[in-house]
């Protein structure tokens, strides 16, 4: 099963130089972009595998556009936090200072944008085939410092399973989506950065 499967194959496509896209790539994008944009809300647990080898797990909930959330289990515990036009990162530690960088300087602007368009030309850098899933790797062509995000796909029934991103120093952070439960509502309080911190601190 892919969830079990070996995540270096992935990462190393992540990493590949960019190459002529493949005669399928242009169909194969304007279908996956559909599926995207398709995804109004989900939510469920991932595992993420960070730069220097360590694994968090958690739960996660997408709303999109613009809205996310991370609340990563102890020991961990951080919460990240995107609210449409921030990122912030929630330190578990009560009156520590919360990070916020803007969204749009982070590679998860890519999946969250409210109108995801792969097909935009230099956009995606590479899109390959690897054992029945899609691995597609893009960059904003308009902002190329933000890094770059790889997204991993089964192709039958089509299913985003994970991404990986490289920020621009090149290291990898790999998240794989354990489970994804779609159309679900969610309060607009989830995700907020400040109502995070308030929760923490009280």
């Amino acid at each position: 099963m892919y969830r079990c499967m070996e995540r270096r194959t992935f990462l190393a496509a992540a990493l590949s130089l960019a190459a002529p896209l493949p005669a399928f790539a242009q169909d194969e994008l304007a279908a996956l972009s559909r599926y995207i944009n398709d995804i109004s809300t989900a939510g469920g647990r991932f595992t993420q595998t960070n730069f220097d080898g360590t694994i968090s797990t958690g739960k996660y909930w997408i709303n999109r556009p613009g809205l996310m959330r991370f609340q990563y289990d102890p020991p961990n515990g951080a919460t990240i936090i995107a609210d449409g036009l921030w990122l912030g990162v929630v330190d578990p530690v009560p009156g520590t200072d919360i990070q916020r960088y803007p969204l749009s300087m982070t590679p998860l602007k890519l999946l969250l944008d409210e109108r995801v368009r792969l097909r935009r030309d230099e956009m995606v850098e590479s899109v390959e085939r690897r054992d029945g899933h899609l691995v597609v790797t893009a960059r904003d062509p308009d902002r190329p410092e933000i890094g770059t995000i790889a997204l991993v796909f089964r192709e039958e029934p089509l299913e985003l399973l994970q991404w990986i991103t490289l920020d621009a120093g090149g290291r990898a952070t790999v998240v794989v989506l354990d489970s994804m439960e779609r159309g679900e509502d969610y309060s607009r309080a989830l995700f907020s950065i400040e109502q995070a911190e308030f929760n923490r601190d009280r």
